[in-house]
């Protein structure tokens, strides 16, 4: 589940041992929250923006916010989709949830709000493991 305001860019060039990461693998992105154009390094991309839950590590992450994290999961497909649904949490409870479609060979939604843009990450990863 990333931090709902980590904005994805490519896969991380990144070799460690993490629990399941949320987008499948690892992401290098940018932070969403505050300032743009602040790219987190090290153990907060790792540890806060790719895993979520970050409220009480990440001297970014916006204190009034309604969300702590995103998880995904691939319902099905329809023609060049992925049907996805989405649930955001605070406090390891759902708060809300919806559904996305993004393309198969692009992640399309990649240009656009930074929940397309994950769902998109998560994707490419869910596609490139044959959809498994």
């Amino acid at each position: 589940m990333p931090c709902p305001f980590f904005v994805p860019t490519k896969p991380a060039d990144w070799i460690g041992t993490y629990p399941r990461l949320p987008l499948g693998e690892a992401w290098e992105g940018e932070c969403g929250a505050g300032e743009a154009g602040f790219e987190p390094q090290g153990a907060l991309l790792f540890e806060a923006c790719n895993t979520g839950y970050g409220r009480a590590r990440c001297p970014r992450f916006p204190q009034d916010s309604t969300r702590d994290s995103v998880r995904f999961h691939v319902t099905g497909e329809a023609g060049d989709k992925w049907k996805m649904i989405f649930v955001y949490e605070r406090d390891c409870r759902p708060v809300e949830h919806g559904e996305v479609e993004v393309d198969k060979a692009s992640g399309a939604g990649e240009s656009g709000e930074i929940l397309l843009r994950q769902a998109g990450a998560y994707a490419k990863t869910y596609g490139a493991r044959g959809g498994r």
